[in-house]
């Protein structure tokens, strides 16, 4: 009888998920797993097989045989009492290198562990607390010191929607000294909106007290998606068409410039493209002059734009119902372990899963524009409304209602395109003399 030749290989659930979905069962030796840290195949294995001359067990690596230093040396021990010969795929001889190897890479294995089931219950991780937060007996409580600043830097990019005139407040109001690379992760950390995630981990949702509202977060969302449409100094320029007007002819976007007229006591601001690469160039436009004639036919078209019903309704009620009919299942997955129809490899690998694709979803329903969109629209559709505004509020309006503006030089006068978004079957389109 040919002496049996086997494969013994460890893998936990939460820990080693894509290692034990592409485990190979198609192999002519045959595969004994544990998949818990009591390994109760191995000990079958070796009550088995034991007293059988010229068994071999092939095992990947050493920390495969147990969770601690001891427990690797007891199953050595047990798999030779049995006569059975134990090959590793990183060599049969250990030395003090390798010993301290393993017992670094268990101690790790043993705190990411820790992390993981600590998440699992909603608890945060382990590290130093976010600005804002201190600890409390369940988690992350606010700080009644450091949450008025981090408030105060959040409304202040609702308002103006400019991450460095945020973190000038915090600076000049409260002392309180960040870069602009800091105030970009503030605005998109979870755990100001709630959320637990660490390093690859799927989102915990409503871990802990939120400071920023869903509505401020999906808001903050809608603004940065908006600014990532134009260059970085262009998002906050306190200027209503900073960077929406586009030149059809040379393909580049305009900027605006000022010059202060000393002997009129006065400061003349004008549209020009960035750089043009046509010769001659084309002839830049007075920007208040042209403002006032885009205000002049914006307005009509946005009570147009709107009269129909929007399409979003439809699309949040479709994507409230995905959420909901995932998490029933989410809620039954411990019901079908009891039954025994699920194990816990499958449990586990299903909850990731689901969990996954609700925070995809969520994502999706946060990015959709606010409800009130039409009545927004509605108001706005008034010249005195826009008048009434700051430049840097009639920015953050605009944006939210046009892509971008396109211009075709033609001598002095200028063709303009008013590209909405959503965009328009037909776009509104007008003429302007830059020398009337």
């Amino acid at each position: 009888m040919d002496a049996p030749s086997l494969r013994y290989d460890y893998g936990h659930p939460l820990l080693d998920r894509e290692r034990l979905r592409q485990m190979d069962w198609e192999s002519a030796e045959p595969l004994w797993l544990d998949t818990t840290p009591l390994r109760p195949q191995l000990h079958c294995l070796i009550q088995q097989y034991k007293n059988r001359p010229g068994t071999r067990v092939l095992v990947p690596a050493w920390d495969r045989l147990g969770d601690s230093l001891s427990a690797i040396y007891q199953s050595h021990h047990a798999l030779q009492q049995a006569g059975i010969t134990l090959v590793v795929a990183q060599g049969n001889t250990l030395d003090w290198e390798q010993v301290n190897h393993i017992k670094k890479y268990l101690q790790k294995r043993y705190i990411t562990l820790g992390h993981i089931i600590a998440q699992g219950k909603h608890r945060p991780p382990p590290g130093r607390v976010p600005y804002g937060y201190q600890w409390g007996e369940t988690g992350y409580l606010p700080d009644p010191k450091t949450e008025p600043v981090v408030r105060a830097f959040f409304e202040h990019f609702l308002l103006y929607g400019s991450v460095q005139a945020a973190v000038t407040l915090l600076k000049e109001n409260y002392h309180k000294y960040i870069t602009p690379t800091t105030g970009i992760r503030w605005l998109s950390a979870p755990v100001y909106r709630g959320h637990t995630q660490t390093k690859h981990q799927p989102l915990q949702r409503h871990t802990h007290p939120a400071l920023l509202s869903p509505e401020e977060a999906a808001q903050i969302d809608r603004i940065r998606q908006r600014n990532r449409k134009v260059s970085r100094r262009s998002a906050s320029a306190p200027h209503a068409l900073a960077g929406l007007v586009r030149c059809a002819q040379c393909q580049q976007t305009w900027r605006v410039n000022s010059v202060y007229l000393k002997y009129k006591q006065n400061t003349y601001r004008y549209l020009v493209p960035g750089a043009c690469p046509l010769r001659p160039t084309c002839a830049g436009v007075p920007y208040e002059p042209f403002w006032l004639a885009v205000l002049q036919h914006l307005c009509p078209q946005l009570t147009q734009l709107f009269e129909q019903p929007l399409p979003f309704g439809a699309i949040k009620q479709g994507l409230q119902s995905q959420i909901h009919q995932k998490q029933q299942i989410l809620s039954q997955l411990d019901e079908l372990k009891h039954q025994g129809i699920l194990d816990e490899l499958t449990t586990q690998m299903r909850a990731v899963t689901l969990q996954t694709e609700l925070n995809q979803i969520q994502n999706q329903l946060a990015q959709l524009p606010p409800v009130n969109l039409q009545e927004i629209a509605r108001t706005a559709s008034l010249p005195a409304f826009w008048l009434d505004l700051s430049p840097v509020e009639q920015r953050v309006y605009l944006r939210e209602f046009l892509h971008h503006i396109k211009i075709q030089p033609q001598g002095h006068q200028y063709q303009v395109c008013l590209v909405f978004n959503p965009p328009l079957q037909q776009q509104p389109k007008f003429w302007f003399d830059r020398k009337p």
